[in-house]
């Protein structure tokens, strides 16, 4: 169902706090006219590094309803299914969801997430650095550039080929000793209490 601009929609706040809004007739469609049409929900989760905000739009009575709530990033269903709670909806009666979130994109610019290994095709192994495709300050002589996510030392070369055309070349080597030795020098395993290393094959 196409959803026409949202001009001279007005949301107002419920008995229960929710903010509501009732859309039947600026829709205009014919689900939105017949009473006795099979109920369909849509449940939307946009998931923040510090809020969950959910948002529920009844296809049968055009009511849309938003639900706001703490994110959970131990356990990020959990700060969803609140606010599905506090939307006055639940999954069962969802028959499309739709989630964002920008948990992934926090984790990169804070650099929190896991220290990290990159296994790269042999030759290939300081291109990730020198990275000239993205030039913002061409002409800024005092410009630096960002430190990269994964340091030299935690790069890795690897015998393989893959052509252009997606045909291998040469199939990949073994990456056991590669990953044994990322565990032993970098990450202290066998020395201290072990760390899951994490690595990418590009």
């Amino acid at each position: 169902m196409r959803i026409p601009p949202l001009q001279g929609l007005k949301i107002r706040a419920s008995a229960s706090g929710r903010a509501r809004s009732d859309v039947g007739a600026w829709l205009k469609t014919p689900k939105s006219k017949n009473a006795n049409s099979k109920r369909r929900v849509r449940l939307a989760a946009d998931i923040g590094g510090t809020f969950t905000d959910i948002a529920v739009f009844d296809e049968a009575t055009g009511a849309l309803t938003f639900g706001k709530t703490l994110s959970t990033p131990q356990r990020l269903v959990d700060g969803i299914s609140r606010g599905v709670e506090k939307a006055g909806s639940a999954y069962a009666q969802a028959d499309l969801f739709l989630h964002g979130s920008t948990i992934a994109i926090n984790t990169l610019l804070e650099r929190t997430g896991a220290k990290t290994a990159l296994l790269i095709t042999q030759g290939f192994r300081d291109i990730y650095e020198i990275g000239r495709i993205n030039r913002p300050d061409a002409y800024n002589l005092f410009f630096r550039k960002h430190v990269p996510l994964v340091e030299r030392a935690l790069r890795f070369e690897v015998k393989e080929r893959v052509l252009a055309d997606g045909e291998v070349e040469r199939p990949l080597d073994c990456v056991e000793p590669i990953v044994r030795r990322v565990e032993h020098t970098h990450l202290g395993v066998g020395r201290q209490q072990p760390r899951k290393p994490s690595a990418a094959l590009q």
